[in-house]
């Protein structure tokens, strides 16, 4: 139903209420927790009740009453997980109706999923379920909501062929937030990193499987298993390999210190190398095929030289880069693959981070601690340094972030 009449300067709970009382004594409704009432937002509305913009939805309940307020995402639909404001407002809609389902009365229902505080929407930890695309009914997207059972957030379908799992991020330098990515190319931003462009929705030729930040933290480039490159924000296209023979998909990304260039790797250490990027060697021009496939690469400090790691921990130096130290060299053997390694800042050390949450320390690296135990399903899909020698962060396929050290890169 669309009200027409004039609308309250601000969306507040009473003016809710209100909205809600109407149009439910209009039709001879009764009160009770079997009944849901979502007000959507014009754009322009002002909305307390949402925090002014803070919040993408909200439910609430009063005299029986179960309502959801809905913001207007006409001009910004990033800013709540949707490509346009369809998506946003099904997204979120899905995300308020399942946590008034369950908990109907704010306390008083189900919200175990992080011990008690947490509902259905969120997630155990850090709102790894908030707004995580999953499947697509009667042509709308809508979210993922949590699961004790499975201890993983359900729902996950896919879109275009590709799941939106966490696959890579990237730090905004400038804003002092980060980027994570999801496999369709969608973008999850936190702590001040710009929304610059999203794939979501988008019909790719492979999935999405990293991602680099511009020096000045405005920017990003994403790129495919086929080489493909996007570019979004001020990161500059500087070339790409879509739609020529690779002998082994390509597994990460690194830009230059000056942004005007990037490194792409592929699984067998194979290297490319776009604008001012420099050419400082492959493991294939080496003759070198790794016992791990390679998963990343990091650049150094003064971007003459990058280091490659592989899932079994192993470390391979060009240029500039220099050699502490590798799992298999240390003589150890990882519990879980390795998911990812990198550099201190000043290009003098190195973590390498396993998908079970490891963290193994070369250089002049300190160790900070790692993850814990957590569901099986969640796994690390990279570590990165927060700044200086004694932060560090995990990121994994779920959103979730664990912080080390000095590092607090929690989102929120």
């Amino acid at each position: 139903m669309i009200d027409g009449s004039k609308l309250p300067h601000d969306v507040s709970a009473s003016a809710l209420y209100n909205e809600v009382t109407y149009w439910a004594q209009a039709f001879g409704w009764a009160p009770g927790q079997d009944v849901q009432y979502i007000v959507f937002n014009p754009p322009g509305q002002g909305s307390s009740f949402l925090n002014n913009g803070g919040l993408c939805g909200r439910h609430s309940d009063q005299s029986g009453y179960i309502f959801s307020d809905i913001a207007d995402y006409s001009s910004t639909p990033e800013n709540c997980g949707g490509a346009n404001a369809t998506q946003a407002i099904t997204l979120v809609s899905s995300h308020e109706y399942a946590e008034a389902a369950t908990d109907p009365y704010l306390g008083t229902g189900w919200t175990g999923a992080c011990g008690g505080s947490c509902e259905v929407g969120d997630g155990p930890a850090n709102n790894v379920c908030n707004l995580v695309a999953g499947p697509t009914i009667g042509g709308s997207l809508v979210q993922e909501i949590w699961d004790n059972a499975s201890q993983a957030c359900q729902g996950a379908s896919t879109q275009g062929g590709m799941a939106s799992r966490i696959v890579g991020w990237a730090v905004s330098s400038s804003h002092g937030g980060y980027w994570n990515v999801g496999s369709d190319g969608s973008i999850f931003y936190y702590d001040g990193a710009p929304f610059e462009g999203t794939l979501r929705g988008t019909h790719l030729n492979a999935p999405i499987v990293g991602m680099a930040g511009t020096p000045d933290g405005n920017g990003y480039w994403l790129v495919g298993a086929d080489g493909g490159v996007f570019n979004f924000g001020d990161a500059a296209f500087y070339g790409s390999k879509a739609g020529q023979p690779l002998n082994k998909p390509i597994v990460g990304i690194a830009s230059s210190i000056d942004g005007r260039g990037y490194w792409l790797v592929g699984a067998d250490g194979g290297l490319f190398n776009f604008g001012d990027a420099g050419y400082y060697g492959s493991l294939p021009g080496e003759g070198i095929t790794p016992n791990g496939a390679i998963v990343g690469i990091d650049r150094t400090l003064n971007s003459a030289g990058y280091w490659m790691v592989g899932t079994d921990g192993g470390v391979f130096n060009f240029g500039s880069a220099v050699y502490y130290g590798s799992l298999p060299g240390s003589g150890i053997h990882p519990n879980a693959p390795i998911s990812g390694m990198f550099p201190t800042s000043d290009s003098a050390g190195y973590w390498i981070g396993g998908q079970d949450g490891g963290v193994f320390n070369y250089g002049d690296a300190a160790f900070e601690g790692a993850a814990g135990s957590y569901p099986a399903q969640r796994t690390i899909v990279g570590i990165f340094n927060t700044g200086g020698d004694a932060a560090y962060a995990f990121v994994a396929n779920d959103q979730t972030a664990y912080d080390y050290g000095t590092a607090s890169l929690i989102p929120n």
